[in-house]
């Protein structure tokens, strides 16, 4: 279970018959978002909406989850973040690269008009 998973786990454990939207206030982050965050535990039998309708409350159901005290980042986890952070700063560098060569095009271009 991820680290925002249990968070708000842990949210409707304190705050049961709450909304997405008061879980987002709390928590911050995108209300997308935390709502794939709910449905995913609702599916998972972690939650229960304990109403229906336009804006639909839920509840813990008792299972147990692991709290939010016990996560340890995997070393798999910090290892893609940091080939994510390579790729996108190679990414940054081509960027820069087609940027100077478009302006050395233009500034041959106007040169030559």
């Amino acid at each position: 279970m991820s680290m925002e998973q249990r968070l708000v786990c842990e949210f409707f454990e304190a705050h049961p018959n709450s909304t997405r939207p008061q879980c987002k206030a709390r928590l911050g982050g995108d209300q997308k978002a935390i709502s794939r965050k709910v449905d995913a535990l609702v599916v998972s039998g972690h939650l229960v909406a304990t109403s229906e309708g336009k804006i639909p409350t839920f509840a813990c159901t008792g299972k147990k989850f692991p709290h939010s005290d016990e996560y340890k980042v995997s070393q798999k986890w910090i290892e893609a973040k940091m080939r994510a952070a390579d790729r996108n700063a190679n990414l940054a560098i081509a960027l820069d690269l087609v940027a100077a060569s478009m302006h050395a095009m233009v500034m041959a271009g106007r040169a030559a008009a």
